[in-house]
């Protein structure tokens, strides 16, 4: 039970630094980084086998239905395209909600800074834990963000590029 406390007191010492908005910070980035691993997950194992399959689909198609094959490869890449892009939104929303949690940790923090000076008569202090309370969750905030964006550009470059594949796939099956 002592290694449970020596993992969990620097993580309690923070959380209790910089407020109860870091808990909203850590919940936004697990979620953000379940995201980022299952599309990773996704272009690793399945991504492939979805645009085979729309190719095996697309060299199905009867020649008396010539006359409907842009409609089908319109419809084909859209489909395609929505499973690749699936989430790359949402994850993009979460990359801007954690700068703005982390910026209401910063009014949070200077709210107690501003209460710790007008109510106490050596305010050092309380002034100082208020800063550390403002300054954290910015810092939490900021550091999720950046390494949040560089993984949803990575994604999205991913999903374009595999979504060019098919395309060419679908003009010149192999």
């Amino acid at each position: 039970m002592q290694w449970f406390e020596i993992l969990y007191s620097p993580i309690d010492d923070l959380l209790f630094s910089g407020g109860r908005v870091l808990l909203v910070i850590m919940v936004v980035a697990f979620v953000m980084w379940s995201i980022v691993i299952e599309r990773y997950l996704y272009f690793i194992f399945y991504s492939k086998h979805l645009a085979a399959r729309y190719v095996d689909l697309w060299q199905s198609l009867d020649s008396a239905l010539r006359v409907y094959r842009p409609v089908v490869k319109s419809r084909y890449l859209s489909e395609y395209r929505l499973y690749n892009e699936r989430g790359i939104l949402f994850l993009k929303s979460l990359i801007k909600a954690s700068l703005l949690v982390g910026l209401l940790g910063t009014v949070v923090g200077m709210i107690s800074v501003f209460d710790a000076y007008a109510l106490t008569h050596n305010p050092i202090e309380e002034i100082a834990a208020g800063i550390a309370q403002a300054i954290i969750p910015t810092m939490a905030g900021i550091l999720v963000a950046l390494s949040g964006l560089y993984f949803a550009y990575h994604l999205q470059q991913i999903a374009a590029t595999t979504t060019h594949r098919l395309d060419s796939n679908l003009l010149n099956p192999c």
